[in-house]
């Protein structure tokens, strides 16, 4: 049933694996997202592997024996590595054990090449903590053995997100944001009752001692790429007042994220979730409601020379949760507006090099924004000559 779920280009180089791996002498397996998705019967997107043994020792002799496997980066902290084999892009991690010092922190890596059992221990939740044994059969068919420790599969019929161990959200508590990612991507999907009691627990006796913000922002960026559930998302982090694990700010507008969707669609921003993750900023939040100038805008120059300084995420924020139609018209009719005369060509026609030119080119576009289109060049240098 599982070798339906890779073409056949994947097999056989799962096959080439497998033999590599017996003849380096390190085991190779399955575990986590990839077989989550395989008992959900979900398309496979991205291929990992975990070798008992050193990733990183492994991959460099992958890479000796074929010219066409290429490591793509490494990551030597937590032993893991980037390939790109032949064509196709392979996560390998080695199996580990992790120790946290302080709540919240990076994780400090120790037994690289651990066993099995003991690697699926660190893991956040049982749906993610489901083993495949890769092997051959004596026909050189690549067959699959199931390593359920924690009882993964039951969880995922029973659609439950269950944590391995009391202290999971205490060690790291951007797994609450993780959870709240798998209900909305699997529907269905919830905390269980002791998982659901853990994550309120971790949430009224907050520990933020060794908090990596790196890592909270990376989870929440990854949930709102998400475009079908970004807004989704936004509102239950701040109805669940899911944003204490990182901040005591209070934020409480969730109807922001449907108007961040719809603010996206028209301003288009290249990263959409960098939107939704200013939303969560109470600081930015507020600066724009306590800066918003509205009705002290009442030329294009003005309009322009107020929202220039802003990046496209947050003019797009602003536009979210002000509504203001003048950051659509500065969007759309004078944002690119530029003059087509120059510093050099000022010189040329004989001004001075000095402050004056900066000042006679902001006055060009003030006048170009506010009555003018300048159709060429030359039409500017007459307008500057008639005025300085």
């Amino acid at each position: 049933m599982i070798n339906k779920f890779f073409d056949k280009e994947t097999l056989e180089l799962i096959k080439f694996l497998i033999k590599s791996a017996q003849s380096y002498g390190v085991k190779l397996f399955f575990v986590g997202g990839i077989v989550r998705d395989i008992f959900l019967e979900k398309p496979i997107s991205d291929i990992d592997m975990v070798v008992k043994g050193s990733a990183i020792d492994f991959c460099k002799n992958l890479e000796e024996i074929n010219p066409n496997f290429k490591i793509k980066s490494m990551h030597p902290d937590f032993n893991t590595v980037k390939m790109n084999l032949n064509g196709i892009n392979v996560d390998f991690a080695s199996t580990r054990e992790e120790d946290y010092p302080k709540s919240g922190c990076l994780p400090v890596v120790k037994n690289v090449g651990c066993s099995l059992e003991a690697d699926i221990k660190r893991r956040d939740f049982t749906i993610n903590s489901i083993a495949l044994d890769i092997n051959l059969d004596s026909n050189k068919n690549v067959i699959f053995d199931v390593i359920d420790l924690t009882g993964g599969i039951g969880d995922i019929k029973a659609k439950k997100l269950h944590v391995l161990h009391d202290r999971s959200f205490i060690d790291d508590p951007t797994r609450i944001l993780r959870g709240l990612d798998f209900e909305l991507r699997f529907k269905g999907f919830k905390f269980d009752k002791i998982t659901k009691k853990l994550k309120e627990e971790y949430l009224e006796n907050l520990n933020r001692e060794g908090l990596s913000i790196s890592r909270v922002e990376l989870t929440l960026k990854k949930i709102f790429k998400n475009k079908k559930f970004a807004s989704k998302a936004f509102k239950k982090i701040i109805k669940e007042k899911l944003y204490k694990i990182y901040t005591n700010q209070t934020i409480a507008q969730p109807k922001w994220g449907k108007c961040i969707e719809n603010a996206i669609e028209i301003f288009k921003p290249e990263n959409p979730e960098d939107v939704y993750f200013m939303g969560l900023k109470d600081d930015i939040t507020q600066g724009i409601l306590t800066n918003y100038k509205h009705q002290y805008l009442t030329t294009n120059y003005e309009i322009y020379s107020y929202f220039k300084k802003f990046s496209i995420p947050k003019l797009t924020l602003h536009y979210a949760i002000t509504g203001d139609s003048l950051a659509k018209r500065y969007f759309s009719k004078l944002k690119d507006t530029k003059v087509l005369t120059t510093g050099d060509i000022l010189l040329k026609v004989g001004f001075k090099q000095g402050e004056q030119i900066g000042i006679i080119l902001e006055k060009l576009l003030e006048e170009k924004l506010n009555n003018n289109s300048f159709a060429k060049a030359a039409d500017e240098l007459i307008w500057i000559k008639n005025n300085f």
